[in-house]
């Protein structure tokens, strides 16, 4: 006789540790005895589109989160416990025990908080040698992920075990659980189908014969993948999401978008600049999609054969009506509100579109005439998942996260008086700097996310995302934060740009050929009706003041006494960013496609820029209200 729901219902919230016994060990709260991944996907025809997996009885995960959140403290120690007694034994742990042994206390007083450079050399010793030579950690790696390029657009290496690898899948179904139960939006769309833009790219190999790929690579080609779970519930076929060439595989996906338009009520992606790149090459290259449509032939640029065959099942008969159409769309002066003239039945956008990525947002209402809401659902790193957001309706602007604690030991170092605190002792109000030590290896391991406690949900601290630590180059030992830098820029867009202009992208560097040097900002717009920027050169002048502003008091010591010169706004080339992201994918295994905020000066990205200036503007105005 079958169990009744009630008393299993009991049983689920009976909080209790569970450690496996097979060959590699997780840490976590359990509701339950875990579930393997593929005894709970399931087509829900009737629950929404999942963003990444679908499980089966998404309260059940949704309970689960909430304990884990109310027991923060508890599964943070546990976890060091357990991580400390299986990998104390590694190379790396060795030098730091106390009488023959590591224990937390030991672990938080003599374990060094590191960045990627320490630990560089012990990396690439793990991703060259077959045999797994507990360098880092006891558990040999079963591939390696390759970071996206944000900090300053280094690309890291980064070992992933299987205890990671089974944390992180668990960590998308909790994602996908909540956003299908706490979401009104998720529940507006039962039907219809999701226009979800993953790559799966190029999939290299380690000299140790590992696979080396992006997360969101990682995630394209794995057996969890909604795309493969449920295919009926996505725009493009799985061959497309898979093929090598990024070029092939975009332009088809956006094919498959248009085709189906009537259909489409969900647009995604990991992150939103890839949606905001998607629609950059949309912009490039609509007409001869147009014509594919119209002819009911794909484009001779298509070569890969798996992605033909693949787009032969959708593309098969003209349908010049559906073209016409189209065109009669993409050929407006304005593209205001165009993604609901293509996609009617549009009713939310998702990617992390938090701290930097804040300024796509703008793009998104702008292309939706503000009737689309974006969804940010989740704080994730190459490193590592991390949080989710518990308010999945929140404007992104508005959006604050949750660590859950099983998905690694989380520390923090006030950026006030630089003491480092566990979890559960961060104090409302401060900023810090994000310590990580995850289940491949990485301890103490500096994140560079520099976030601010804003409260707390359950026992867990909520943190808002503030942006990038990494330091630009300075010009008179001035110390000025990614964060910083970006938050001035996307305050003085918003607040001072010329009426229908619209910020595309940027990113900064400092010039430090000039006398005195000075900080430069490169920006890309898009402006709405025809008109020459220097009908508004009062305008940019001031964006460039409001920029200075913005930023902290040793700036503006420096910049009024004339040790640090004018900051500068180069206007670059309609369509530069997206040519640096092209240019960018030839160091990638693959395309996770963000913008990196900071360059140094001698970077390629900067020359590139510099190639593509079209005007230059400064201000010759003293910062803030300097008296001499």
């Amino acid at each position: 006789m079958m169990m009744s729901r009630k008393p299993y219902k009991q049983e689920l919230l009976k909080l209790r540790f569970i450690r496996s016994v097979t060959d590699h060990f997780t840490v976590r709260i359990s509701l339950a005895p875990p579930v393997r991944p593929q005894a709970i996907i399931k087509t829900l025809m009737g629950r929404g589109i999942p963003l990444f997996v679908d499980p089966e009885h998404p309260e059940d995960v949704v309970d689960r989160i909430v304990n884990l959140l109310e027991n923060v403290k508890e599964v943070q120690r546990r976890l060091l416990e357990n991580l400390l007694e299986r990998h104390g034994d590694c190379e790396y742990l060795r030098k730091y025990k106390k009488d023959g042994k590591i224990e937390v206390q030991t672990f938080r007083e003599r374990v060094p908080v590191i960045t990627y450079e320490d630990i560089e050399g012990d990396i690439q010793r793990t991703a060259q040698q077959e045999k797994h030579p507990d360098i880092l950690c006891c558990e040999e790696p079963v591939h390696f992920h390759q970071s996206g390029g944000t900090s300053g657009g280094k690309l890291k290496l980064l070992p992933v075990t299987a205890s990671a690898r089974e944390t992180l899948v668990e960590y998308f179904f909790m994602i996908d659980a909540w956003f299908q139960m706490k979401s009104t939006v998720q529940r507006r769309t039962a039907d219809g189908i999701g226009m979800t833009f993953f790559f799966g790219g190029d999939c290299l190999k380690t000299p140790s014969g590992h696979d080396l790929l992006l997360v969101s690579s990682w995630f394209a080609r794995s057996s969890i993948c909604a795309y493969r779970q449920t295919p009926e519930r996505f725009a493009s076929p799985l061959d497309v999401i898979l093929c090598k060439d990024f070029h092939q595989s975009v332009y088809c996906q956006l094919l498959c978008g248009l085709i189906r338009s009537s259909e489409v009520v969900m647009m995604s992606s990991l992150i939103i600049s890839v949606l905001a790149t998607a629609l950059t090459f949309l912009k490039e290259n609509w007409e001869e999609m147009c014509n594919d449509i119209d002819t009911g032939k794909l484009s001779a640029r298509i070569t890969d054969e798996k992605v033909r065959l693949a787009l032969s099942q959708i593309l098969h008969t003209p349908n010049p009506e559906l073209a016409s159409r189209i065109r009669a769309v993409c050929s407006k002066d304005t593209w205001a509100g165009i993604l609901l003239r293509l996609w009617p039945k549009l009713r939310f956008i998702s990617g992390i579109s938090t701290g930097p990525l804040l300024q796509f947002v703008d793009h998104f209402e702008f292309f939706t005439d503000h009737k689309v809401p974006v969804v940010s659902l989740l704080y994730g790193s190459s490193e590592g998942g991390i949080g989710i957001n518990p308010y999945p309706d929140a404007h992104p602007s508005d959006v604050t996260y949750v660590f859950l604690p099983q998905m690694g030991y989380f520390e923090f170092r006030n950026l006030k008086d630089s003491s480092v605190v566990e979890i559960s002792d961060v104090i409302v109000g401060e900023e810090y700097e994000f310590i990580m030590t995850n289940l491949s290896g990485l301890w103490r391991y500096k994140m560079a996310d520099v976030l601010k406690c804003v409260g707390y949900y359950h026992s867990s601290p909520e943190f808002r995302f503030l942006g990038r630590e990494n330091t630009l180059v300075n010009v008179a030992q001035e110390i000025v934060y990614e964060y910083e830098m970006t938050s001035a820029v996307e305050s003085a867009a918003k607040l001072h740009l010329f009426s229908g202009a619209h910020l595309m992208g940027y990113t900064t560097t400092v010039n430090i050929n000039s006398l005195p040097g000075h900080y430069v900002v490169f920006w890309e717009l898009q402006v709405d009706h025809s008109t020459s920027e220097d009908e508004h050169q009062e305008e940019l002048e001031q964006c460039c003041l409001a920029i200075e502003n913005g930023l902290n008091e040793k700036y503006t010591d420096d910049r009024n006494l004339g040790t640090i010169g004018p900051l500068e706004i180069i206007l670059v080339k309609p369509g530069s960013f997206s040519k640096l992201t092209q240019q960018a994918q030839a160091n990638r295994c693959s395309n996770q496609l963000k913008q990196t905020r900071t360059y140094k000066p001698d970077h390629p990205a900067v020359q590139f820029l510099y190639s593509a200036a079209q005007q230059k503007f400064r201000t010759s105005r003293l910062a803030k209200n300097f008296v001499i």
